[in-house]
């Protein structure tokens, strides 16, 4: 595996520049020696295949024509000079040979020379990251997806081809990197050793066996031991022992670098031996590259593993790109990234002048992210240099940043620029854009009116992503607040298929990505999502957006709710939704101490906390010692319409149950705390006095598998038939085909599902717990059974499948309940007049505080 890579080199620079003396040594030293031997082992037949990666800027530079020309008038000075001396004689009859072959045969490009020996099966060529960049510092997945996507285009452009593999810059790995290479259309990389000695788990195969991540890429590692001069020879005696059984052929992973001071001392002479020695020894060993390794195994499965982080760098880890010299240099790229995010989402399909100078911003902080500044701004006799570029490039970008936003771009300056700095030529802005998304909303709208409250709701679940009843609850009020004049931001995480941003139902709603990539922990996750809401408010502010009160929904988004009203003096109110002891019946782990901890945080720092029910009053008030006068019951809400399907629901029926069964319906989570198990338990009891009863359970959570199991050591399978997750839509129908539904949660702060039922009209049985409690009164709208007693619950169920009068009386009670105490507009009422009263409070308080400050002591008090 042999790979070159030089920093751009601005097009302005005049002949004979620091940059162009680099790129002509590098060529004269090391491209033409190489191109010679290929070419040599090539005409001579000797078997093998060797694999080049040639980074962007590079191969960018040795394709420019007036380069090409210039380098040839270069080759030929040095063959005059080397004329004039005859102990150097020599030299100058190789390279006017070189010299000749490379036009003769090439048209004067090593490129071209390269591409006629990779079509000739001879070479594969790899690409690297557009700029070199240290990937893993690399803040977003967007940024991730510019380097790679605009060096995948170019080498196509390039080349004629695009690249199957990808040669990362520092040999720089982390985790989630893989996914983003395989959406560029790339299918395997090469990693330090260090990646997979610490891989999880260890691959069986050590280094001498490709393994596929979780992205599903293929990856080598790079054994160390190639390092050594004579690795072929000692490589040889253990190559058939490396994966005995195994059947699949030890693959050695050797990378050199070409521009290394090692291998332009006669590094093209000792790759012609090596690759003549091994052809005439006729064993094991044989060059090959990654393609063509890949190719031979065809059909192989590999084993699976996560490398993890590393780099070629001191130790395997990535110190030598981020320290002391060059750390300053993050925080500005990270917030160029952002910014370039910004405004590809803002203008999704550009043209004219506008698309010039947002392809030139996407231009500027490419090369503002090269690798190679932060290495050298660790070097004293490099750094002031590094540090100017990298300014400039940043400079550069802000101000193509301020020309956007002001509307107002100047096309000579901009000419200017795109000349300098003319890397890559087709790249395309929109590789920032999230996804398809575009983001049209701007900050700096004021809201429609002078009197409207303006309310930034956080929330980690929003439709269409739902995992439980909080998403709802947003969706649902945030929507009749905005009916009723508030002006509501909801800012919540990514859904695919859906807008960065978007007017939903009056409601302004704001989808962010994590900084870091999938397949991070829950809890990493949830971090990654208040950093990036915390970050993305902080910016909207900044643009003139302005908000009055900060909602915060349950403890997932606390820790960027308290950094924004902290940091902006924010007001917070928060809506606990449940407790993470209640949810356990108690806390006895780090994770729940971890959660029961944030919860407590977020109630403490809340100016006013809202709760569903008395029964969460209760809790938060023994669990927290929330003051009771700090906080309001406020309930959920539901509206009959949206519940209610437009048809019979005979369809759906007939998928779950016979014409004469009478359907119990749950819906929801299969967890312990929904008590589905109770339900369960129950259901002999039920079929016994009412075998035409059928028990469809909807949802789906980690204990559906033991609840089939249980089902059938009941001998009730036949009777109990689990429908899996279920949208809106087919709830409505089942819930139109019920006879009745049953909800025997064990903790229920509200109970948002039994409410959806009854205003379906359906009659309900629940749990006399929590909120549940609160919503049926027991023999007028429903029954209400004792938490986690089968016997109990059975009873009622019994009760309401026996008397059809009764149970259709109930129904109606409940329905109307629904649709009067749980109103979505009285809810939204109630909501907004306690962000009224914590503004009030909050003015008042700060009127105080400045009226105290303003009296002066007497004589007395000093």
């Amino acid at each position: 595996m042999l790979h070159a890579h030089l920093p751009f080199a601005p097009q302005a620079q005049p002949e004979g520049s620091a940059e162009e003396r680099r790129l002509f040594e590098a060529a004269t030293d090391v491209m033409l020696p190489l191109l010679e031997v290929l070419d040599g082992l090539a005409r001579d037949r000797v078997p093998g295949r060797l694999a080049l990666a040639l980074s962007p800027t590079l191969l960018a530079m040795l394709s420019d024509p007036s380069l090409q020309a210039r380098y040839l008038a270069h080759l030929d000075r040095l063959i005059r000079l080397a004329e004039q001396e005859p102990l150097v004689r020599e030299e100058a009859d190789k390279l006017r040979q070189a010299r000749t072959r490379l036009t003769d045969t090439y048209g004067g490009s090593l490129v071209a020379g390269f591409k006629a020996l990779a079509d000739a099966g001879r070479l594969e060529l790899l690409t690297s990251a557009a700029t070199h960049a240290f990937l893993p510092y690399l803040r977003t997945e967007q940024a991730l997806r510019a380097q790679i996507g605009a060096a995948v285009r170019a080498h196509a452009a390039l080349l004629g081809s695009a690249p199957a593999g990808v040669w990362l810059p520092g040999g720089g790995y982390a985790d989630g990197l893989d996914r983003v290479l395989r959406e560029c259309g790339l299918g395997y990389f090469i990693v330090e050793a260090h990646s997979f000695r610490y891989a999880d788990p260890q691959p069986a195969g050590g280094l001498h066996a490709p393994v596929r991540t979780p992205g599903g890429m293929l990856a080598f590692a790079r054994d160390p031991e190639t390092d050594r001069e004579d690795f072929a020879a000692a490589w040889a005696g253990r190559a058939e022992a490396a994966q005995p059984g195994t059947g699949k052929a030890p693959v050695v992973t050797a990378c050199f670098d070409l521009l290394s001071a090692s291998w332009r001392l006669g590094g093209a002479a000792r790759l012609d031996r090596l690759c003549r020695t091994l052809a005439e020894a006729g064993g094991p060993l044989a060059p090959t590259s990654p393609g063509a390794y890949l190719q031979a195994q065809a059909g192989t499965r590999y084993e699976e593993c996560r490398p993890s982080f590393a780099s070629a760098g001191s130790g395997g880890y990535g110190d030598a790109w981020l320290n002391g010299a060059n750390q300053w240099i993050y925080r500005r790229l990270h917030e160029m990234e952002a910014q370039m995010i910004e405004l590809a989402d803002r203008h999704a399909d550009a043209r004219g002048l506008v698309r010039r100078a947002l392809d030139q911003a996407a231009r500027e902080l490419l090369l503002a992210q090269e690798g190679d500044l932060a290495l050298r701004m660790g070097d004293a006799g490099t750094k002031d240099d590094a540090e100017r570029r990298f300014d400039a490039h940043a400079g550069r970008f802000r101000t193509l940043r301020c020309m956007l936003r002001g509307g107002i771009i100047d096309e000579r300056w901009l000419h200017g620029i795109e000349r300098r700095d003319a890397a890559f030529p087709a790249l395309d802005y929109r590789l920032y854009a999230s996804g398809a998304e575009v983001r049209t909303f701007d900050a700096r709208v004021p809201a429609s009116s002078g009197r409207a409250l303006r309310v930034l709701m956080l929330a980690w679940e929003y439709p269409p992503f739902v995992v439980g009843g909080l998403s709802r609850h947003v969706y649902d009020l945030g929507r009749k607040l905005a009916e009723q004049g508030t002006e509501v931001h909801v800012v919540t995480c990514h859904a695919d298929g859906r807008p960065a941003y978007e007017r939903d139902g009056g409601v302004r709603v704001h989808r962010l990505r994590t900084y870091q990539h999938e397949g991070l922990p829950f809890m990493d996750w949830i971090f990654q999502l208040n950093l990036a809401m915390a970050d993305y408010v902080a910016a909207l502010i900044a643009d003139g957006a302005a908000f009055d009160v900060v909602h915060a929904h349950d403890w997932l988004v606390h820790q960027a709710a308290k950094t924004l009203k902290h940091r902006f003096g924010l007001p917070l109110v928060a809506t606990v939704h449940a407790t993470e002891h209640g949810r356990n019946q108690g806390i006895r782990t780090w994770l729940q101490r971890t959660i029961h901890h944030r919860e407590w945080e977020l109630s403490y720092e809340a100016w006013r906390v809202i709760v569903c029910s008395h029964a969460m009053e209760r809790e938060l008030r023994e669990l927290f010692s929330v003051p009771a006068d700090k906080l309001d019951v406020i309930p959920n809400g539901v509206e009959p319409a949206l519940v209610q399907a437009a048809d019979d629901g005979s369809a759906d029926r007939a998928a779950f149950a016979l014409p004469h069964e009478k359907i119990v319906f749950f819906v929801g989570r299969l967890v312990r705390e929904k008590g589905v198990h109770v339900l369960l338990e129950s259901a002999p009891e039920v079929l016994a006095a009412c075998p035409d009863a059928k028990f469809v359970i909807a949802g789906k959570g980690p204990m559906q598998e033991e609840l089939r199991a249980r089902a059938a050591e009941l001998g009730i399978g036949d009777k109990v038939l689990f429908a899996g997750f279920i949208d809106d839509a087919a709830r409505n129908r089942l819930l139109r085909a019920a006879y009745a539904a049953a909800f025997p949660s064990l903790y229920e702060p509200f109970g948002i599902v039994a409410l959806e039922a009854m205003a379906a009209n359906v009659p309900v049985v629940v749990s006399g717990t929590g909120g549940l409690a609160e919503i049926v009164a027991d023999g007028e709208d429903g029954y209400t059974a004792l938490p986690g007693d089968a016997h109990s619950l059975a009873s009622r169920l019994i009760l309401l499948l026996r008397d059809e009068n009764n149970a259709a009386a109930m129904a109606a009670n409940a329905l109307r309940k629904a649709a009067t105490v749980y109103d979505w507009g009285a809810i939204a009422e109630r909501t907004a007049a306690v962000y009224r009263r914590v503004l009030r409070e909050q003015s008042q308080l700060y009127y105080s505080r400045e009226a105290a400050a303003a009296i002066e002591p007497t004589e007395g008090s000093r």
